[in-house]
């Protein structure tokens, strides 16, 4: 190979870009990043640049061999020939490669719904007023991705601003946290009847709300967005939901979630996920083919990414910082490699959350059938510590406050440890 190109530019693709590197790849290494920053960190854009305004230069990331990588800033790929191994750019640039690393990371899902004027609203008495337009480029709707959208949202606020978030994940979440650090005044609005049902489970659902309440956030679970109420100059006034309330505010968030940046690859060879359009891959990351083979040469790496994990027997994509920067290098050291040396991935799910003065922390994988037990603490102490098992084979844990612990956990789950090897209290 003479040319690897690494479309994506953040956390994934710097890591495999320097691990190509590193392993001593003597020819070009091309990153194409649709982002005109440099690469940064994201985790602090919910936490840090809100709450204690840090600037593009806290956040930014290190990069190791910088003088030796080609960086194209502010362009994205629009298109990929697997056959012909080239790139087509936004400019409509064709780069040409011999090994490629897709790591084009996710972006945030969007809200479209019916605006109103505030002076005449759907009430029964009115059930069907003037539609003013469906929400699109609203000023005070925004989303958080960048580094641009956490200035934004930081800028938008000031004491007592009355802030909707739309969504109750994590980032949600944190950003609850954030924003009632810096004065404003939260609505939290969220379709599910328990908080993080979908990452944990509903059992610690009544955990988070009591934090989230108690913190003095405006918790509306169970309910949906129905429309916006606007004033004459676009800006959106109050939230509607299906409870049949109008929630007034000055900024609206949507933090539904997010989607992986592959509309670029829609007329390739690549598979796509049917869930959600993420790139499908192998145990070694390496991309497969819509015929089910891998793509030589190819691989994937990060948000965007599903591959079969080995440790855990079966398919996953995770949205999280150390997954990142482990697949990243994995991905960059496998497209070097001989094929007879490629390693297969079989990283441990780890995600972290720091949200109204506590550490939350997440290891493996759970599911259903999965078995609880508290170890340290429980729901109603300060800090706890609980695992999740099948068949007395320990496979996830979830702390709080105990992050040293944790971590002894997961090189546990490694080792295909059982229940025994931790012990109780």
């Amino acid at each position: 190979m003479k040319t690897v190109v690494v479309v994506g530019g953040s956390l994934a693709g710097i890591r495999a870009a320097e691990m190509i590197l590193a392993k001593g790849f003597p020819g070009k290494c091309l990153i194409i990043s649709r982002e005109p920053e440099p690469a940064y960190e994201r985790p602090p854009l919910s936490k840090q640049v809100i709450t204690k305004g840090w600037e593009f230069d806290q956040v930014s990331l290190d990069v190791d061999n910088l003088e030796s990588l080609e960086i194209t800033r502010g362009k994205s790929a629009i298109s990929l020939d697997v056959a012909s191994k080239v790139v087509t750019l936004s400019d409509e640039t064709k780069i040409n490669y011999d090994g490629l690393i897709i790591a084009t990371g996710c972006e945030p899902r969007l809200l479209s719904l019916p605006c109103y004027s505030q002076d005449n609203l759907p009430n029964r008495s009115n059930p069907s007023p003037a539609l003013v337009s469906i929400s699109q480029d609203l000023d005070n709707v925004l989303t958080l991705r960048t580094f641009g959208d956490a200035a934004k949202i930081r800028s938008r606020v000031a004491g007592n601003s009355k802030v909707v978030i739309i969504g109750a994940g994590f980032i949600g979440l944190e950003l609850s946290s954030s924003l009632s650090q810096i004065g404003a005044k939260v609505t939290l609005i969220d379709p599910l009847d328990g908080l993080l049902q979908r990452t944990l489970g509903g059992y610690f659902s009544s955990y988070f709300e009591g934090l989230v309440r108690s913190n003095g956030i405006a918790l509306q679970l169970g309910t949906t967005p129905t429309f916006f109420a606007i004033d004459s100059n676009r800006q959106v006034t109050g939230v509607a939901t299906s409870s049949g309330e109008i929630f007034s505010c000055d900024l609206v968030i949507v933090a539904i979630g997010v989607i992986p940046s592959t509309a670029w690859l829609a007329d390739s060879n690549v598979l796509l996920h049917p869930k959600d359009h993420g790139v499908v891959c192998n145990k070694y990351c390496q991309v497969m083919s819509k015929a089910g083979a891998p793509i030589e040469n190819v691989f994937a790496c990060g948000d965007v990414a599903w591959w079969h994990n080995e440790l855990f027997d079966g398919p996953m994509r995770i949205e999280h910082f150390e997954n990142a920067v482990s697949m990243g290098r994995c991905s960059g050291s496998n497209l070097v490699a001989r094929p007879g040396d490629l390693a297969s991935y079989t990283e441990i799910p780890f995600f972290w959350s720091d949200m109204f003065g506590k550490k939350i922390q997440y290891v493996g994988r759970s599911d259903e059938d999965s078995e609880l037990e508290f170890i340290e603490g429980n729901l109603a102490s300060d800090k706890f510590l609980a695992i999740y098992s099948n068949q007395g084979r320990i496979t996830a844990a979830i702390g709080v406050g105990r992050p040293a612990k944790l971590m002894k956990i997961r090189t546990k789950i490694g080792e295909g440890a059982s229940i025994d090897a931790i012990g109780t209290n």
